[in-house]
């Protein structure tokens, strides 16, 4: 797999990542906000994609009440992630723009600080769409500085758009929930 200069970064921070400030600045609040807005349908979903999971923070969270298949582009994030507890998750090397997944096998997809990190957001949703289940839910937590993702174009239906207070001294950052049609 081609290297990325996004995914080299990560490479990068990959040791110190989870002792950086903007943890329990950044970070924490907004997978507050995620798992708060993603509670009641993790109850349901079966399956469960984190998409740009970083050391596995988030998924590791996600586990306690279901299975979790989490991924990054960058192998250091991963192989850190690995060597935390990570029972109920299944990590693995990817690009969201490539998912190796089946179509339709996805309840819940998630997506935190990723999006603007991929070389092309536009195949990403695309890949995304593709994995999630007619009825399945996307929630993306991210800086939208050129705007919120055209998801519509990639036939998800978006249902709320929400700013995330409590990171809102940090960043201007979004929470968009988006539903694929049955």
């Amino acid at each position: 797999m081609r290297r990325l200069p996004s995914a080299e970064r990560f490479d990068r921070w990959a040791g110190d990542y989870d002792d950086s400030q903007l943890q329990g600045a950044l970070y924490e609040p907004v997978h507050r906000a995620v798992l708060h807005c993603a509670h009641s349908r993790l109850k349901k979903a079966d399956r469960v994609l984190d998409v740009g999971c970083g050391t596995g923070r988030l998924a590791r969270q996600i586990a306690q009440y279901t299975r979790v298949v989490a991924l990054d582009a960058s192998s250091p994030m991963i192989e850190r992630a690995r060597s935390a507890d990570c029972r109920n998750v299944d990590l693995t090397i990817a690009r969201a723009e490539r998912l190796p997944f089946r179509d339709a096998v996805f309840e819940l997809v998630l997506a935190t600080f990723s999006l603007r990190h991929w070389p092309d957001p536009g195949a990403g949703l695309a890949e995304i769409r593709r994995v999630m289940a007619p009825g399945a839910t996307l929630v993306v937590a991210d800086a939208f500085p050129c705007g919120h993702p055209d998801l519509a174009a990639h036939d998800l239906r978006v249902d709320q758009v929400a700013p995330i207070r409590s990171a809102a001294q940090l960043a201007d950052l979004s929470l968009v929930i988006a539903t694929r049609p049955r």
